[in-house]
C-alpha cells in the first residue's frame, strides 16, 4: 500500500497529457498488483477536452466496451451515487470506485473484482479519496501557473506555492496526508520504540452539507473544524487534513500513556467538532466519529496504520455517531490490527489459507499413538503465519467463529476418515470448542452431520472445552455436553486445574476425559506440591471413570513420572509439536510399528 500512496503523491505538480497518463498507468499497474487482479482501469476527465480517458491495464479489445459501459454509468448517475455513499459498486465482474474529493467526482477506478471484502472496501475508498484530493491539488497548480508562464518573478512565487501545496492542504492550511505519511514514516524509522497514537476523525454525512448548502458552506465548516482542533490540541500534538471529510491527529504516548488518557483527549476533540456551526441564519449540527490505533504495531507500512485508524472510525460511526473506537494500547501492540484481521478472515477461509495441524497424543503405558489434537493455523498471503492468539479471539468477537468452527469440524472429520481407511481404526481426533460455538443451537446437529458425511463412529471424535469456560456457564455446558454425550462423542475438559472450580465442574459436567494444565507438568519432577496435585487429580479422575491426559510434556523424566502415577495419556513437545497432516500421517505409519515412546 505504501507504493500506491507514493504513486498517488506523484500527481502533485503540473503535468502534460503524456506524463499524466503515464502516472495513471503506473498507478493502475500497482493497484492491480496490490489487489491481485488482472485488469485495472482509471477513468478521468483531463484537460480542456472534458472527455473521459480510459487508461490502465486493459487489453485494447476491451477498451471500447468498457469505456462505453462506464460512460453509461456516468449518464445514469451510478458513479455519482457511489461517491455520495463514499463506497464502491459492483457491476457484473467489475467493481467501480469513485475518485473524489469532498463531493466532487474526478473519475472512477475500475477493477475486475467481483467480490470485495471489508478490508478491500476500506482500501479502495482510501485510494479513491486520496487520488481525488491529489488530482484536485494538481488542477489548482495548473490554474495558478496558467496565467503566469511568461512572468519569471511570479513563477518563482508560484513555485513556492506549489511546494507548499505538496505538503499542506490549500483550504485549511493544515499538513496534508502526504505530509502526515512522511512524518509517520520518519517517526517509525528513526524512533521505532517510541509509542504514539494515531486518531482519525471523520465528519459524518459531510457530503450532505455540500449538497444542501453548497461548497462554500462545506469549505467554511472544514476551516472551522480545523481551527477547533488546533485550539484543543495546542502545539503539543499534530493535526492534518487526511481526506475530504477527515482529519488525522498524532498524539505521543509520552503525554497519553494510558488508553483512558487518549479516550479523554478524543472526547474533547469530538465535543469541539460537534458544536453547532453557524451558517448565515442557520445553525448546522455536525456529527463526528473517531477511530484510534496505537504504535508500535506489526504493520507493513504507515499506510496500513492510517487505514486501520480510518476503519476504526467508520466502525464507530456505524455503531453510534459522536463516539470513538480505540483499537489497541501501548502495551499490547497487536490489537491495532484487529479490524483488519477481522475483515480478512472470510476471504482467507474461501481462499484456502487455513490449515489444521495435529499434535499427537500417546497412551503412556503402551507407548501407542492413540490420537491427536487438531489445531488451527492461518497462512496469510501477505503476513505469513498468523498466530492463533492473534485471530481466534477476533473471530470469537465477530461472526466468523461459527464458520471457522464448522470448517475445523469438517476438515478434521475428513482427515480422520482418510486415516481410518488406511487402517488406523483406533485413532481419536480432538477439536476445541469456543464459547460461541457451545451456545449455538445447531452445534449438536453440525457434529452429527459431519459424522454422517464421513461415516465416522461418534467415539472417534473428541470435543474439548476449557475448564474456565465450563465453570463460567455450567448450566449451558452441562446441557450441551449432555446432548453431545447422547450422540456418542467423547468430551474433555481442557486446561484442568487452571481455574478455581475444578471439583465442582467435574461433578456437573459429563466429561469423559480431563486434560491437566501444562503448568502442573512443568515442574512436576521436582516440585512436591505439583506432584501432590497431579497424583490427586489422577486418582480422583479414575474413581469417577474419567481418563487423564497430561499436556505440555517436554522431557523423559516427566514422562516416566506420569507413567509411575498411572496417568493415561500424554501430549507435548517431547512427543511431537503440532505438525502438518502429511507429517502426522507419516508419523502414524512409523510410530505404532515401533510401539515405544521415543
Amino acid at each position: 500500500m505504501s507504493t500506491v500512496i507514493n504513486l498517488i503523491s506523484s500527481f502533485i505538480g503540473p503535468k502534460t497529457e503524456a506524463t499524466f497518463e503515464a502516472s495513471l498507468n503506473a498507478l493502475a499497474a500497482e493497484v492491480a498488483r496490490y489487489f491481485g487482479c488482472h485488469q485495472v482501469g482509471i477513468l478521468t476527465a483531463r484537460g480542456a477536452r472534458k472527455s473521459a480517458t480510459l487508461t490502465g491495464c486493459f487489453p485494447m479489445a476491451g477498451r471500447k466496451d468498457l469505456a462505453t459501459s462506464i460512460a453509461d454509468l456516468h449518464r445514469q448517475g451510478a458513479i455519482g451515487i457511489a461517491l455520495e455513499a463514499k463506497a464502491h459498486h459492483s457491476y457484473g465482474s467489475w467493481t467501480v470506485q469513485a475518485i473524489h474529493d469532498d463531493d466532487r467526482v474526478y473519475g472512477a477506478m475500475i477493477l475486475n473484482l467481483a467480490e470485495v471484502d471489508l478490508t478491500q472496501t476500506a482500501e479502495l475508498g482510501f485510494i479513491g479519496q486520496q487520488l481525488g484530493a491529489q488530482i484536485a491539488v494538481s488542477r489548482l497548480h495548473e490554474k495558478m501557473l496558467a496565467g503566469h508562464r511568461n512572468l519569471p518573478s511570479k513563477l518563482a512565487f508560484q513555485a513556492k506555492e506549489v511546494a507548499f501545496l505538496s505538503e499542506f492542504d490549500a483550504l485549511t492550511k493544515l499538513p496534508n496526508l502526504r505530509s502526515l505519511n512522511g512524518f509517520l514514516d520518519a517517526k517509525t524509522r528513526d524512533e521505532p520504540e517510541e509509542g504514539f497514537w494515531l486518531v482519525w476523525l471523520r465528519i459524518v454525512d459531510f457530503h450532505r452539507i455540500n449538497q444542501g448548502f453548497g461548497h462554500d458552506c462545506g469549505d467554511a465548516v472544514l476551516v472551522e473544524v480545523a481551527e477547533r482542533l488546533q485550539r484543543v490540541l495546542g502545539h503539543q500534538h499534530g493535526v492534518a487534513r487526511v481526506a475530504g471529510d477527515s482529519f488525522g491527529v498524532y498524539a505521543s504516548c509520552e503525554h497519553y500513556a494510558e488508553q483512558a488518557d487518549l479516550e479523554h483527549l478524543v472526547k474533547q476533540l469530538i465535543a469541539a467538532i460537534t458544536q453547532p456551526f453557524q451558517w448565515q441564519d442557520i445553525q448546522l449540527p455536525i456529527k463526528c466519529g473517531a477511530g484510534a490505533v496505537s504504535y508500535p504495531v506489526p504493520i507493513q507500512s504507515t499506510a496500513d496504520l492510517l487505514i486501520a485508524a480510518e476503519v476504526n472510525a467508520n466502525h464507530a460511526i456505524q455503531n453510534m455517531v459522536n463516539t470513538v473506537e480505540i483499537n489497541g494500547s501501548i502495551d499490547k501492540a497487536k490489537r491495532s490490527r484487529r479490524l483488519l484481521v477481522e475483515a480478512q478472515l472470510n476471504k482467507s477461509l474461501s481462499s484456502g489459507q487455513f490449515e489444521l495441524y495435529y499434535q499427537p497424543k500417546i497412551e503412556i503405558t503402551s507407548g501407542k499413538l492413540v490420537g491427536a489434537e487438531a489445531l488451527l493455523r492461518w497462512h496469510h498471503g501477505e503476513n505469513g503465519m498468523v498466530e492463533p492468539d492473534d485471530f481466534l479471539e477476533i473471530a470469537e468477537r465477530g461472526d466468523q467463529i461459527a464458520q471457522l468452527g464448522r470448517w475445523v469440524l469438517r476438515e478434521a472429520c475428513r482427515r480422520l476418515r482418510l486415516w481410518r481407511d488406511e487402517g488406523h481404526k483406533s485413532l481419536v481426533l480432538s477439536i476445541n470448542l469456543s464459547p460461541k460455538q457451545l451456545h449455538r443451537q445447531d452445534l449438536v446437529a453440525d457434529v452429527a452431520a459431519a459424522l454422517r458425511e464421513f461415516s465416522l463412529p461418534p467415539y472417534a471424535l473428541q470435543l474439548e472445552l476449557t475448564e474456565s469456560i465450563a465453570a463460567a456457564d455450567q448450566s449451558t455446558v452441562s446441557r450441551r455436553f449432555g446432548e453431545l454425550k447422547k450422540l456418542g462423542v467423547q468430551l474433555a475438559l481442557d486446561d484442568f486445574g487452571k481455574g478455581y472450580t475444578g471439583l465442582a465442574t467435574l461433578k456437573k459436567i459429563p466429561a469423559t476425559s480431563i486434560k491437566l494444565d501444562r503448568s502442573f507438568i512443568q515442574d512436576v519432577v521436582h516440585d512436591e506440591v505439583d506432584q501432590a496435585i497431579v497424583e490427586s487429580v489422577v486418582q480422583m479422575a479414575h474413581k469417577l471413570g474419567k481418563r487423564v491426559v497430561a499436556e505440555g510434556v517436554e522431557s523423559l523424566a516427566q514422562m516416566e513420572y506420569l507413567k509411575k502415577i498411572g496417568c493415561d495419556e500424554a501430549q507435548g513437545y517431547f512427543i511431537r509439536p503440532p505438525i502438518s497432516a502429511q507429517n502426522f500421517y507419516q508419523l502414524l505409519q512409523e510410530w505404532n510399528a515401533e510401539n515405544t515412546v521415543e
